[in-house]
């Protein structure tokens, strides 16, 4: 019996470059910006396929919330802060410190801000809108680039 790969991924275009989609088996487990070879067979898949149709049409202003099957790979606390990030409304904002404390370790945003990073759904685990106590994403690297596009995009359209 031939069976295929349970995990694959799929690198797709984008105006804000490219994005590399990564699933397994009916789950979307892996988002990066950037070409990256991600764990598995390099093909597109039906999940892949409808993350990306989802990421275009949330580029272009036409959706608000992804409803694509997630796959969450982390330690329990990476676990708390990801689901946690992913209860922040479309175009609004809140800090490291507010993330800590709603997740019942008040004294952690230092951890949260390494959750953050680590995070394995960009985009789709919206880390683009935790920001430092000035409302700002600081940093000025691509990602920070991006990131800051990202809530200027959903700025523009809420």
């Amino acid at each position: 019996m031939n069976r295929a790969p349970q995990r694959n991924f799929f690198i797709y275009r984008t105006e804000y470059g490219p994005v590399s989609i990564g699933a397994y088996k009916d789950n979307i487990c892996r988002m990066v910006l950037g070409n990256q070879l991600l764990e598995g067979e390099k093909r597109p898949s039906a999940v892949t396929n409808k993350c990306a149709n989802q990421l275009m049409e949330y580029f272009s202003g036409k959706r608000t919330v992804f409803d694509v099957p997630i796959l969450l790979e982390g330690s329990d606390f990476q676990l708390k802060v990801w689901n946690r990030i992913l209860q922040i409304p479309y175009a609004q904002t809140c800090t490291a410190t507010d993330v800590a404390q709603l997740i019942g370790h008040p004294k952690a945003s230092s951890a949260v801000g390494s959750a953050i990073r680590q995070n394995p759904l960009v985009i789709l685990v919206p880390a683009h809108r935790v920001v430092t106590t000035s409302g700002r994403i600081e940093a000025n690297d691509k990602n920070a680039q991006l990131r800051r596009a990202f809530l200027e995009l959903e700025r523009r359209y809420a």
